[in-house]
């Protein structure tokens, strides 16, 4: 049995996060498979494309109410999903309710958890084979910096009106966002961890699309290395995050 409550009457305003992280990762995944245990909701998500990953990792602290019996699984569609929560009202909570087993989950919302006034049954989806998905939980990158996620948000909006590429490039205490016709600079890393330069390519549009969990998360944390996929974490409370993974464009010589 699965029982969570969210609402915004704390300052985590975790709702509203929890929205919006339904909101960025349905353009990438119209279905995903949460996971919830004893600690954590979670799931591990490949893009339509195979392109890229996305991993979301949500603390039970940011629940008001979290109540997990066992693990389980559960499968939906994120386009549906969010238009669910589209139907809640402004101070409303949401609770979720499943029962391992049952071919639809329970959304409702409501001023309290004793009077929620709108009730949803969402069916469940095929089971993903997210196996055969994994991001180590050991991975170190030579190259990473911490910066404001609005602004990087910008740098990335303003690359997409010349390319469709853009270059990610750290060297010394620097990083720039750029492309064949502008250059961005990055201002006031709140942390950094290079020496040395490294510059990768990646596609705009995927960039463009990760960087709408600034609604998530005030600060992005951007990784590099040599031979990795780029990944970018924004923090959610001190032990939760969602994360993106994109492996870099190839030359067209290569």
């Amino acid at each position: 049995m699965v029982y969570i409550v969210l609402s915004n009457a704390t300052a985590n305003t975790s709702l509203n996060k929890f929205k919006s992280v339904v909101e960025t990762v349905k353009e990438l995944s119209d279905e995903v498979t949460f996971s919830f245990d004893q600690n954590q909701i979670s799931f591990l998500a490949m893009d339509m494309s195979h392109v890229s990953l996305t991993q979301l990792c949500w603390a039970s602290p940011l629940c008001d109410i979290y109540q997990v019996q066992s693990e389980t699984q559960m499968t939906v569609s994120l386009k549906l999903l969010s238009k669910v929560f589209k139907c809640s009202q402004k101070g409303d909570l949401m609770s979720l309710t499943y029962s391992p087993g049952e071919s639809r989950c329970i959304v409702a919302f409501g001023p309290t958890v004793d009077n929620m006034t709108s009730v949803f049954h969402l069916p469940l989806m095929d089971p993903l084979d997210i196996e055969q998905l994994q991001v180590p939980d050991d991975l170190e990158f030579s190259h990473s910096c911490s910066y404001n996620a609005k602004e990087f948000e910008t740098c990335v909006k303003n690359i997409s009106s010349f390319s469709e590429s853009c270059t990610i490039k750290m060297c010394s205490k620097d990083c720039f966002l750029k492309c064949d016709q502008a250059q961005f600079k990055m201002t006031n890393p709140a942390e950094y961890q290079f020496d040395s330069t490294l510059e990768h390519t990646y596609a705009v549009k995927y960039l463009t699309v990760f960087c709408k969990a600034a609604q998530v998360s005030e600060r992005c944390i951007v990784h590099q290395d040599e031979n990795m996929p780029l990944c970018l974490v924004y923090p959610i409370g001190e032990c939760s995050s969602l994360s993106f993974h994109l492996a870099p464009k190839l030359d067209d010589n290569e």
